[in-house]
Order: structure tokens, then C-alpha cells, then sequence
């Protein structure tokens, strides 16, 4: 089981970097050209650096239930043709208290229109709608828990203000996508989720 913040772990000023415990068994779902040692990689493409070659449209997933530690899923959920079919495997992998690391592109960048792959855009809240504490949901047959979301790329050199600011987005998403985002744009937003069993 995984206790601290991952998102802090994994995003540094210069970039992403993967590296957990060997006992961790972590999954990267639509993986790409993406690899990172001991993570297991998890996508259809013929790239070399695929341990499980899967379309992730269709279920199940060729990985066994309760196995993940941590799912890592960059740039994926934007492709996916049913998210809440993404989120119930995500589920049923995932391990009580699995971590799972979303990245996407914010709904307003031009990130999220260039590719005519994407078919899922996102807001900060968009992710809430698949989360335990969601009443629009009432009947999902999983739940999940939200533990932290950044609104841009996630880790902050020790400017202060800079910290300070991000923290404050936390708490006011709807203003940040209805308003702020024309004066302080982002590219991706960065969503932290726990598995719960």
C-alpha cells in the first residue's frame, strides 16, 4: 500500500521521474514509447518497450484483478472510447489504497484539440464525477478517492507565491477554468486518485 503523494514523487521541476520500490508492482496504462524500469507497460502499439499488448477499449484487461500497486496513466484517458469502462478496470486491478496518477490535457489548451485521437476533454472537477463523493453517481460499482489534483504541471520550484497560488487553485477550480484560465493558462491538470476496496 502506498501512503505518501505521488504526484509530488514523480513531478519534478525538469520533469517526470518514475522510480518506486522493486515490491511495487506499477502499471502504465497506454504507455506508448513511454518506458520506465520495473513498470510495466500496457498499450496496442508494436513499440519495443510494451510488456502487455492490449487495446485498452476493451475489457477486461489482460492484467489481474487486484495486482496494482500504482497506475500511472499519462496521456491515455483522452483516447479512451468509454471512461467509465477505464475506470471500473482501473478498479478491479488496482490493489485496496492503489494510486492512480492521471494526466490530461486541460480542456481549454490547444493540447486538447490538436489530436483528432482525443475524445474526452477535461475541467479540474471533470474527474470527481467517477469519485465516492460524487451524488451525481450515486450507482457506480467502484469507488474511488480524489487525493490531490494540480492544476499545471504539478511540481513548483521554492518560489513561495508560486506554491501559494497553486494551493489556492485547489480550492477555487471552478473560477480557475471559467475565469483565471485566460490570464494564467495551463497545459495539463494532474489528478491523484486512491482505489477504494
Amino acid at each position: 500500500m502506498v501512503n505518501n503523494n505521488i504526484i509530488e514523487q514523480i513531478y519534478q521541476p525538469n520533469g517526470r521521474q518514475i522510480k518506486f520500490d522493486d515490491n511495487l508492482r506499477v502499471y502504465n496504462l497506454g504507455c506508448g514509447k513511454q518506458h520506465y524500469p520495473g513498470v510495466i507497460g500496457v498499450d496496442w502499439d508494436e513499440a519495443k518497450t510494451i510488456d502487455i499488448k492490449h487495446n485498452l477499449d476493451i475489457s477486461p484487461w489482460p492484467i489481474p484483478d487486484n495486482s496494482a500497486d500504482i497506475i500511472l496513466a499519462f496521456h491515455f484517458i483522452e483516447h479512451a472510447s468509454s471512461l467509465l469502462n477505464v475506470f471500473k478496470e482501473m478498479h478491479r486491478i488496482g490493489k485496496n489504497g492503489c494510486r492512480v496518477i492521471i494526466e490530461v490535457p486541460h480542456f481549454r489548451s490547444s493540447s486538447a484539440y490538436k489530436d483528432p485521437t482525443h475524445k474526452n476533454f477535461f475541467t479540474c472537477k471533470t474527474i470527481n464525477y467517477f469519485c465516492k463523493n460524487n451524488h451525481t453517481f450515486t450507482n457506480l460499482p467502484f469507488k474511488l478517492k480524489l487525493v490531490d489534483i494540480s492544476i499545471g504541471w504539478p511540481a513548483v520550484k521554492c518560489n513561495f507565491i508560486k506554491r501559494w497560488f497553486k494551493n489556492w487553485l485547489k480550492k477555487h477550480q471552478d473560477f480557475y477554468d471559467n475565469r483565471l484560465y485566460m490570464l494564467f493558462p495551463v497545459k495539463i491538470l494532474v489528478f491523484e486518485l486512491e482505489v477504494v476496496k
